[in-house]
């Protein structure tokens, strides 16, 4: 694994930054922990900036690290959850995919949630799954009416014809002839 400032095992608590952000953080909700990730993520930034450690995180990295964190928890990852440009996110997702570091889960169309851990994808699918879609069926494909339009006519002595008068002259056409 890459050692970045928050993969690094602190002296002080004996574990990870990801993994204090994961045991303390769970139940936080989303906006909440993005503020506190951008904070985080801010001032690690800088101190590694200041010592000289590395460069500064680019969008992607630092969206890679948001997904991953907001994966982890139990209702996983939605493409809403991050209000940065829908593609960029969308890659970035794909390519932790292709990674095996998150699992996609596909609830319908164009929604897809991804999560770190396998059981709670499979938890998740099996609490979101699609109900089954019936379509209606016309009883007459072609027509709505009871008839077919090639049937003959139906005449009883209660029909009844109604004839209009003609159309008045008309006096002016837009042909211009």
């Amino acid at each position: 694994m890459t050692p970045y400032p928050w993969n690094a095992v602190r002296k002080s608590t004996g574990i990870s930054d990801n993994d204090y952000l994961r045991k303390h953080y769970a139940t936080t909700g989303i906006f909440e922990l993005k503020k506190v990730l951008h904070r985080a993520d801010t001032a690690i930034t800088k101190q590694a900036n200041k010592l000289g450690l590395r460069k500064a995180l680019t969008q992607t990295q630092l969206l890679a690290t948001v997904v991953l964190e907001l994966a982890a928890r139990p209702e996983g990852f939605h493409s809403s959850h991050a209000e940065v440009d829908s593609k960029l996110v969308s890659n970035v997702c794909q390519r932790l995919v292709r990674k095996k570091l998150v699992i996609g889960v596909d609830i319908r169309h164009k929604h897809v949630r991804y999560f770190t851990d396998p059981v709670m994808a499979e938890a998740y699918r099996r609490k979101h799954r699609p109900g089954s879609v019936t379509i209606g069926v016309r009883i007459h494909s072609k027509s709505r009416v009871g008839w077919g339009p090639d049937d003959p006519m139906h005449i009883t002595e209660k029909t009844k014809y109604t004839i209009a008068p003609p159309p008045p002259r008309c006096l002016r056409t837009n042909t211009y002839a």
